[in-house]
């Protein structure tokens, strides 16, 4: 489905100007990605940032928050070995 620049915007602006699944805020650039795979309709559209939508790429909405949620584990899991460390050092 080809967009308008506007129509875009539209949906951009529907989730505050922000990408749908990290909540980062959207430039100029961003990508639209179908919540849903195959069902070409503007309220299966959401804007995402670049990141988001790569890392996605054709998995699931489902899938996709299974592996967010294990990467932000993992991240706080890293950072927590590193502030104790840290403390260690201290």
């Amino acid at each position: 489905m080809k967009l308008t620049k506007t129509e875009r915007e539209k949906i951009k602006n529907i989730f505050g100007g922000k990408c749908a699944y990290c909540g980062k805020e959207l430039g100029d650039k961003f990508h639209i990605d179908h919540i849903r795979e195959g069902e070409d309709v503007k309220d299966n559209l959401v804007p995402v940032c670049a990141r988001c939508n790569l890392r996605k790429g054709s998995s699931s909405l489902e899938h996709f928050r299974g592996y967010a949620t294990l990467i932000n584990y993992l991240n706080t899991k890293k950072v927590e070995e590193i502030f104790k460390k840290l403390q260690e050092k201290v």
